[in-house]
C-alpha cells in the first residue's frame, strides 16, 4: 500500500505541474487559464491528502492493497500527459484537445486508485470525508466546464457515469423546529439534510463528520450559534467557508462578530430564492463571497 501511495503522490504532483504550465501557456485565455489554475490547486490538495494519511495511519487502516499498479498500468496513465506535452511543442494543442486530454486524466485508472484510498479513509472519519467531498466538487467543476464549452456528449456521458465519491451533506443548527423542519424541506434537493436542535448538538454533529454546509441561528439555548462556530472552526479553520448564519438577532457584539470574521450571515425574515441561492453556492464550491450583515 505504501509503494501505491507513493506512486499516486507522483502522479498527483505531475499533474499539478501539467496544470499549472498549462495555465501559463493559455494565460490568453483568462477564463480557461483560471480552470487550468483551479485544477492545479485541487491537485495540491489531493497531494496534502496523500501525504497526510500516506504513512503509517494508511497502511493501518488499508493493511495490504488488493490489487497491484503494474508497469503496463503505470505507463498508460502517464501517455496523456506526453501526449500534451507532445503536441504543445508541435504548436498543435488546442483548448479543445487539452480538454480532451485533461478528461482522459481525470477518469484514468489513476483516479480510480486514488478514489480508492479516498473512500477506504473516509471510514475512518470527518478528515477523511473532507477529500471525499473535494474530490466530488473537483469532477463536478470538470463536468461543468465541459458542458459550458460543448464537449463531445460522449465524453460527457463517459463523466456523468462515474459513481459519486462522496454524498453532500448541509447540517442545519436551529431551535425552533417548525422552521428547521421547512430548512430542511427547502434544502433537501441540494443534499442530505441533518438538523440540530441547539448548538452543543450541532458541535456533536460537526465532530463525528464531514458538512458540506452549515446554517445556523445565532440566539439558541445550551450553546449559541457564535460560542458553537468558534468552537467547530477549531478543529477546521476553513469551516467559515461552508457556514452561513440565518438569524433574527440584533445584538451589536454578535453582528460584530460575523461581520469581522467575514461570516455570510442571512437576516430573519430572508427570501426563501435567497436562503437557496446562498446555500446552493456553497453546496457547489465550498465557498462564496458573504453578504455584509
Amino acid at each position: 500500500m505504501r509503494d501505491m501511495i507513493e506512486w499516486l503522490l507522483s502522479v498527483e504532483t505531475r499533474a499539478r505541474d501539467f496544470y499549472r504550465h498549462m495555465a501559463e501557456v493559455f494565460a490568453a485565455d483568462p477564463e480557461f487559464a483560471d480552470f487550468l489554475q483551479n485544477l492545479a490547486g485541487e491537485e495540491a490538495e489531493h497531494i496534502e491528502f496523500l501525504g497526510e494519511f500516506g504513512g503509517a495511519m494508511a497502511a493501518a487502516i488499508l493493511t495490504r492493497a488488493p490489487v497491484i499498479v503494474d508497469p503496463t498500468t503505470r505507463h498508460g496513465i502517464t501517455v496523456p500527459f506526453d501526449q500534451g506535452m507532445s503536441l504543445l511543442e508541435a504548436g498543435n494543442l488546442s483548448p479543445d484537445k487539452l480538454l480532451e486530454i485533461i478528461a482522459d486524466l481525470e477518469f484514468s485508472e489513476w483516479n480510480e486508485l486514488f478514489l480508492y484510498v479516498v473512500k477506504a479513509i473516509k471510514e475512518q472519519g470527518s478528515r477523511g470525508e473532507k477529500y471525499a467531498a473535494v474530490i466530488d466538487r473537483h469532477r463536478g467543476e470538470i463536468e461543468e466546464f465541459l458542458i459550458t464549452h460543448n464537449a463531445a456528449p460522449a465524453l460527457l456521458e463517459r463523466i456523468r457515469r462515474m459513481p459519486p465519491v462522496w454524498e453532500k451533506r448541509i447540517l442545519v443548527v436551529e431551535d425552533d423546529a417548525p422552521l428547521a423542519f421547512l430548512l430542511k424541506n427547502l434544502l433537501q434537493k441540494e443534499a442530505e439534510i441533518v438538523l440540530a436542535e441547539d448548538g452543543e448538538k450541532g458541535l456533536e454533529c460537526l465532530r463525528q463528520g464531514y458538512f458540506d454546509g452549515v446554517v445556523c441561528d445565532v440566539e439558541m439555548p445550551v450553546r449559541d450559534g457564535i460560542e458553537l462556530f468558534r468552537a467547530a472552526s477549531v478543529a477546521d479553520p476553513t469551516l467559515g467557508e461552508r457556514w452561513v448564519f440565518f438569524s433574527g438577532t440584533r445584538n451589536t457584539d454578535q453582528v460584530n462578530y460575523i461581520k469581522s470574521n467575514h461570516l455570510r450571515f442571512l437576516r430573519k425574515p430572508c427570501s426563501i430564492s435567497e436562503i437557496r441561492r446562498t446555500i446552493a453556492e456553497i453546496v457547489k464550491t465550498g465557498a462564496v463571497q458573504p453578504p455584509s450583515p
